[in-house]
């Protein structure tokens, strides 16, 4: 806004000199301080997109970001175990879901690709009923299961997914069934 009084200051003074110049650069003043506002608001806008995790500038390309973390969202259907090791490979890991706003973010996101279950980075294998997030000893503090799970069906069922049919709450399933994968890795 500083600027904007700078502006208007060197306006004034450069279109007060002589009266029949000043309607014509009158008309000028007006459509340059109306950019100039346009402008403002930009920025503004930029800047709020910006503290919102919705600007893309420090992600690899084809990765989507949110509150300072970038996501890749696999095409390949593959297990649980290679899921994690896919996310490696592209500097990351299976994705951690760590708040409200967060798994909210990925309901909205995942309804507009094709419909497919897709894997996180949460686990009870070591023991059953605990779930941590992959390669932590994190216990997990959030939580969207679908209805009646978890619930370690055949009492085979260690790895979580998002599940589609369940407008992609959580589910618990065997950890070599073939679905798509949610990596991440936080934003440089």
């Amino acid at each position: 806004m500083k600027f904007l009084g700078v502006i208007l200051i060197l306006l004034q003074v450069y279109f007060s000199s002589g009266e029949e110049a000043h309607c014509s650069r009158y008309h000028y003043e007006e459509q340059t301080l109306a950019k100039i506002v346009r402008m403002e608001h930009r920025l503004e806008e930029l800047e709020k997109r910006r503290d919102a995790g919705l600007t893309n500038r420090h992600c690899p390309d084809g990765w989507v970001t949110f509150q300072g973390s970038c996501y890749l969202f696999s095409k390949a259907e593959v297990s649980c175990f290679d899921a994690e090791i896919y996310c490696s490979k592209t500097g990351a890991h299976l994705v951690r879901v760590e708040s409200e706003m967060e798994n909210n973010f990925f309901k909205h996101y995942l309804k507009h690709l094709k419909n497919a279950h897709y894997w996180m980075g949460l686990s009870d294998m070591d023991q059953e009923g605990t779930f941590k997030w992959y390669g932590t000893s994190e216990v997990v503090s959030y939580t969207d299961w679908n209805s009646g799970e978890p619930n370690n069906g055949a009492g085979t069922e260690h790895c979580v997914h998002f599940h589609h049919g369940g407008s992609f709450s959580w589910n618990d399933n065997q950890c070599t069934d073939l679905y798509k994968a949610v990596c991440e890795q936080k934003s440089k």
